[in-house]
């Protein structure tokens, strides 16, 4: 009886012992579910803001590739632009005379005229007369640009009444003509272009028929004789 009273006894011990050992692997495994249930949301939540930041990073990445593309074109179109200038320039007021686009660092173009000798560039040509003529000649560069598809301009140029006395008249006949060789070289395009110079002085011979010249001629004294047939 002893015998079987210690055995007994030893069970119960051992027992006691499984219990509280499966009660502290009970406890462990509460705290550890606890921990991951505090975890997980903190997990999803770092991955969340990992992925927005990847997101804002490739945002960021893709902003600076479109103005570096920006600023490429955006420097492109300013060069043709001062080709233009330049081309036009020549063609209007012909040699030694010559033309460029000067551009400041907060992005403001102006139209620059020098005089070149011996391949050389002399300083800036500045003349109330000259600066008029030269706001007539960039205008006429920004419609240019625009038929050869090089601006986005509308293709539409309207001068009211530019002084014959500020541009010289063998200079102001050029202008005519050039605008005449300009619609005569994309007349196969239906002349994409529209110009439009209200002007007092007459012409050049060659360009005083239908085709070019306005009929009846505009009359200033009355509402129904102006270009839009209004006063404004």
């Amino acid at each position: 009886m002893i015998g079987l009273e210690t055995r007994r006894r030893t069970k119960e011990a051992e027992l006691a012992t499984q219990r509280r050992d499966a009660s502290v692997v009970v406890t462990r495994y509460q705290t550890a579910l606890k921990a991951w249930d505090e975890y997980q949301p903190k997990q999803e939540a770092l991955e969340k803001a990992r992925k927005a930041e990847q997101e804002a990073e490739s945002a960021r990445e893709k902003a600076s590739h479109g103005m570096e593309k920006g600023f490429i074109a955006h420097h492109e179109r300013l060069e043709k632009l001062g080709q233009d200038f330049r081309r036009v320039t020549r063609q209007i007021l012909r040699p030694p005379y010559d033309g460029k686009l000067n551009v400041s660092k907060d992005g403001e173009v102006r139209p620059v005229w020098h005089r070149v000798k011996n391949g050389d560039e002399g300083p800036e040509e500045v003349s109330a007369a000259l600066d008029s003529l030269k706001a007539t000649v960039f205008d006429l560069t920004v419609l240019l640009s625009s038929i050869e598809g090089k601006a986005d301009g509308p293709g539409f140029l309207m001068h009211d009444s530019p002084r014959e006395a500020d541009l010289m008249l063998p200079i102001y006949h050029r202008i005519f003509k050039e605008l005449a060789r300009w619609t005569e070289a994309v007349r196969s395009d239906n002349a994409p272009f529209q110009y439009i110079i209200s002007t007092t002085t007459a012409p050049p011979d060659e360009l005083r028929g239908q085709e070019w010249v306005n009929i009846p001629v505009l009359d200033a004294s009355k509402p129904e004789g102006r270009l839009l047939g209004v006063d404004i």
